[in-house]
């Protein structure tokens, strides 16, 4: 008797302590969830290196959002957004901050948090200004989203369903699924001219509605596209009249291997 007694008492021992050990494991893998499944204690190990980063990634964008009323505005409907976990799980190679961050580059909200990280892309470049550390993180995750796929993804967008960077159609790759060219997909489709001075002609061709050129010079001239900007290129001028922005090139070959997003346009600026 004594000894069913206690076999049962060992197997109930036993049994609670798995649900524990199951529980305690299950809290972990929560909490890491977003970057990977939780198998090992070495993978936690790594969620652990990988929330820390975005920490410290997500400190510094708050900072300068913070001191930026129209990142602030922005960044925070990002967090509230409910796109925000399937994206995290669809862009792994993201960290959490940084899908917030070209989330919020993207909306259309006013004030425009997308127009002035450009104005302060073509007055101070990367390393100055008001978003230094926003420029930085922004432009090594477009990096990395555009070394993992054949064309950048629709992660870009904006709330009005106009995307920046997004939504490429076929036109915009050739054979080998590489992108050609930029385009503005608030217009039915632009074409790209270079000439030897490594100057590009962005010619804005059939409008559609809703998307007046007599706003052209205001709206879409900050439109030209963040890796323009990015990998050292700039926009010289733009006229409305004939409907063209000139986009000039880096004036060194090496400024042209300052980032991989410039692979994606050096066969126009190079030319």
């Amino acid at each position: 008797m004594s000894s069913g007694l206690l076999f049962r008492g060992l197997l109930i021992f036993i049994v609670c302590a798995i649900q524990s050990i199951e529980s305690q494991h299950g809290r972990f893998c929560g909490e890491i969830a977003w970057t990977k499944p939780c198998s090992s204690v070495s993978d936690g190990t790594v969620g652990r290196r990988k929330r820390d980063s975005d920490s410290s990634i997500d400190e510094k964008l708050s900072e300068e959002a913070n001191n930026n009323s129209p990142f602030a505005l922005a960044w925070n409907e990002a967090e509230k957004d409910t796109k925000l976990p399937s994206l995290m799980e669809k862009y792994t190679m993201l960290q959490r901050s940084e899908i917030k961050l070209i989330m919020a580059y993207t909306y259309s909200i006013e004030p425009y948090f997308y127009k002035s990280l450009n104005i302060d892309c073509q007055n101070f470049g990367l390393d100055g200004g008001k978003y230094p550390q926003t420029k930085k993180i922004l432009r090594n995750a477009l990096i990395r989203l555009g070394d993992s796929q054949p064309k950048l993804p629709p992660i870009l967008y904006r709330k009005e369903n106009v995307s920046l960077l997004a939504n490429y159609s076929s036109w915009n790759q050739d054979e080998s699924r590489q992108l050609v060219q930029f385009t503005s997909t608030s217009r039915d489709r632009d074409a790209f001219d270079c000439d030897p001075k490594k100057k590009m002609l962005v010619i804005f061709k059939n409008p559609q509605t809703g998307a007046d050129i007599a706003d052209f010079s205001d709206y879409d001239e900050q439109e030209i596209l963040l890796p323009l900007l990015f990998g050292d290129c700039y926009i010289e001028s733009v006229d409305v009249s004939r409907k063209e922005a000139v986009v000039v090139g880096p004036s060194t070959s090496s400024a042209t291997q300052s980032s991989n997003v410039t692979n994606y346009y050096k066969k126009f600026v190079n030319k």
